[in-house]
Formats: C-alpha cells, sequence, structure tokens
C-alpha cells in the first residue's frame, strides 16, 4: 500500500509508467465516480487493453451489466495473459464493496497488488484494507522498489496480445469471411488476433471467434467441439491466450466439467455476431440460386 499523503503528482507519473503488461503488470486507474458494481471491473478490462462493446444491442452487452460475470471477465483475462502484479491508483476513492472484490480476485489468481492512495480512505474501506495485513510504504523510493519503472522485455516467442488493434476500426481496414472458403494466411490471422485481444471484453466471444479461425468452420461446429479438441498442441501461437481466456471463463462459470468448451445463450450469440462485425469478420452466407437457373428448372419440369 502506497501512501500519496500529499498528492504529489511524481506517484501518479510513476503509477502509470510502470504499466506493462507484456511483463504481467498492469496498472488500473479507475473513473472517479464510479460506482456501479461491475466498474471497477470494467476499469481492469480496459487496463487489460480490451474494449468494451460500444455499439452493440441491448442482448448483446448485457453481461456488461452484470457484475459477476464482469469480474469473472477479469479474473479469465488475468489468468490466460499471465498477469501477476496490479497497481490501483486513486484507491482511496474506490469503494469498499469494489475493494472486496478485487480482494477476492487477488486471492483467486495469486496476483500481488499495490494500492497507491492519494488521501484518506473511508473507514468502511479502511477496514477492508487493514484486512488484507498491507505492507505500507511512505516515500516514491520506496514506491519505486516495488515496481521499477524502466524499459522491459517480453518474453521471447509469446503473441504479442498487448499491442493494440485500432479502435474505434478505421474505415478502410480490410474485412474477412468467416469461415472463408480458405484458410487465412498467418499475417492476417495474427492482424485479426489482436482485433480479437482489443475489442472483445467477454472471453468465450474472444474464444469462440479465435476457434471459427483456427477450424475455418462455423459457430455452431466450433460450439459441438469438447475441450480436448483444443490441446496446446493443437493451439496455433496467436490463439493460445484468446482459448485459454475462454476455458478460464467456462470454469469460473461452475462448468468445469462440461463436455463442451463452449456454452453460448441466445444473448451470447447476439453479442459473438456483434463482435465479429466490430472486428471485421463477416459470416460467409451461400448465394441464393440465380433466378434463370430457376426459371429453367420450372421450364424443364413442365415440358
Amino acid at each position: 500500500m502506497v501512501h500519496d499523503e500529499d498528492d504529489d503528482r511524481a506517484f501518479m507519473q510513476w503509477a502509470l509508467a510502470v504499466h506493462a503488461p507484456a511483463v504481467g503488470r498492469i496498472t488500473v486507474h479507475p473513473a472517479p465516480t464510479a460506482a456501479a458494481p461491475a466498474a471497477l471491473a470494467h476499469d481492469l478490462l480496459r487496463a487489460l487493453g480490451k474494449h468494451l462493446p460500444w455499439a452493440g444491442s441491448p442482448e448483446g452487452t448485457c453481461w456488461m451489466r452484470d457484475a459477476r460475470s464482469a469480474w469473472r471477465a477479469a479474473a479469465a483475462w488475468v489468468q490466460a495473459l499471465e498477469i501477476g502484479h496490479v497497481v490501483l491508483t486513486r484507491a482511496h476513492l474506490v469503494t469498499a464493496a469494489h475493494l472486496r472484490r478485487l480482494f477476492a480476485l487477488a486471492h483467486l489468481t495469486g496476483i500481488r497488488l499495490t494500492l497507491v492512495c492519494h488521501g484518506p480512505l473511508t473507514p468502511a474501506a479502511a477496514a477492508a484494507v487493514e484486512s488484507q495485513r498491507p505492507v505500507k510504504v511512505y516515500t516514491l523510493a520506496a514506491a519505486r522498489n516495488l515496481a521499477p519503472a524502466e524499459p522491459v522485455r517480453p518474453v521471447p516467442g509469446r503473441f504479442a496480445w498487448w499491442e493494440p488493434a485500432p479502435f474505434p476500426p478505421p474505415p478502410a481496414e480490410p474485412c474477412f469471411r468467416l469461415p472463408g472458403h480458405v484458410p487465412l494466411p498467418t499475417e492476417c490471422l495474427v492482424a485479426v488476433a489482436r482485433r480479437l485481444h482489443s475489442r472483445i471484453a467477454h472471453p468465450q466471444h474472444a474464444a469462440a471467434l479465435a476457434a471459427q479461425l483456427m477450424t475455418n468452420q462455423s459457430l455452431e461446429h466450433v460450439l459441438a467441439l469438447s475441450p480436448s479438441a483444443f490441446t496446446p498442441e493443437a493451439v496455433p501461437g496467436w490463439a493460445a491466450a484468446l482459448i485459454e481466456a475462454g476455458r478460464r471463463f467456462k470454469d469460473l462459470d461452475g462448468r468445469v466439467g462440461s463436455p463442451f468448451l463452449f456454452r453460448l445463450s441466445g444473448w451470447d450469440r447476439i453479442a459473438v455476431a456483434e463482435a465479429a462485425l466490430a472486428c471485421g469478420l463477416k459470416e460467409h452466407q451461400l448465394r441464393p440460386p440465380r433466378r434463370h437457373a430457376r426459371l429453367t428448372a420450372a421450364t424443364t419440369k413442365g415440358s
């Protein structure tokens, strides 16, 4: 717990500078007036580079209003993306209820938490923090020892999920059919994978689209696949974290023994379709028979 008793700008600069998702450390900068039950989970998702649905239907975005789903999504991504350290700024403005959820997330995932307080905590929040028996530091030098703000190198061979795709999507962005007549080349798959990471906050929705790209099959096909179809050997590097996030969310959702990796409700399917469009993926439609061909068949039948 870092105490910035004088609200010194240098503490905030340090906290923002140590954001390094490539090595498993993120800085969460919460909205100052966010009190909704899912608000801090949304802040975590944004710190992980995820954009919440921005133009979806009420059915496709309903999961965001459910605090349990939002926190499970955050936990699934934290585990799948191998996040080990979370720095929370403005911790003195975070409600006790949000802090308790954050502590539960830390207990579940094993992450290290650093709370940066720029003012006094409320009594309820202080009691929640003290229950964790935090180590307290009061100087910038001590804070820098907790997390040095210096250049870091990512793990070699790991897919760079932290490199964002542009958002909102640019008008001239290439689009792809899903599934297509032929598999996409690797460079296209990597570009689309970055879109899935950046533009889809729900782990199961992102994983379902990744599975379609992997198999070049329809959504109905991948929904029928068992988890054994997604072994580490069968999943390419660009899709590994996406599939793992979907698996983690399934387990957190109480479906550890499920024979399928995905179980998408009606609203989930709406959300997946909307997410596909946001990522430049369009459902392939079979062309209807040409009109003159139908006329020829009818004429032949009647002659």
